[in-house]
């Protein structure tokens, strides 16, 4: 009986990943993010956010997508979540990866300071342009490389415990 216990509660977290998944594709139109999933995990590559060049301070027109960004972490639960910086191939690589994680920390430090997510739930790294995922050859491609995705891991249900 408890092996179908953990079969249902399997399958009552992974309809509610599913579930959680829809909402927050309905969230942002396809100007603002790519919301996908990754094996257990949802991520949010944030297509519009923008950041001044060469610098790591989120401006004013960013905080409408960063509240949607709060808005599906929240609805998620209990999450962990990374904060990821990307940057293009202009500027040698220390410059860009101290770029792409303080772009990281500043998106971290917003979702930490509204109450979306704890602080300790909650990762920001920087990886230069060491993974783009378009060419760096094009203006296109190097916009598309400049981004932040946000990657959550819904914690799994805890075990229900049964009132003596």
């Amino acid at each position: 009986a408890t092996n179908l216990v953990k079969q249902t509660e399997k399958l009552k977290s992974e309809q509610a990943f599913e579930k959680a998944f829809e909402d927050a594709s309905k969230e942002f139109t396809a100007e603002e993010a790519e919301v996908y999933k990754q094996g257990d995990k949802l991520v949010i590559r944030l297509r519009g956010l923008r950041f001044p060049s060469n610098q790591a301070v989120l401006r004013g027109d960013n905080f409408p997508l960063l509240a949607k960004v709060q808005k599906v972490v929240k609805n998620l639960g209990d999450s962990s979540v990374i904060v990821e910086g990307h940057t293009d191939s202009v500027g040698g690589k220390a410059i860009n990866e101290k770029l792409s994680s303080e772009r990281a920390q500043a998106v971290s430090d917003y979702l930490a300071s509204s109450g979306a997510i704890a602080p300790e739930h909650l990762t920001a790294e920087g990886f230069g342009y060491q993974r783009p995922i378009a060419s760096n050859k094009t203006a296109a491609g190097k916009a598309q490389n400049r981004r932040v995705d946000i990657i959550i891991t819904p914690t799994a249900p805890s075990e229900p415990t049964v009132a003596e």
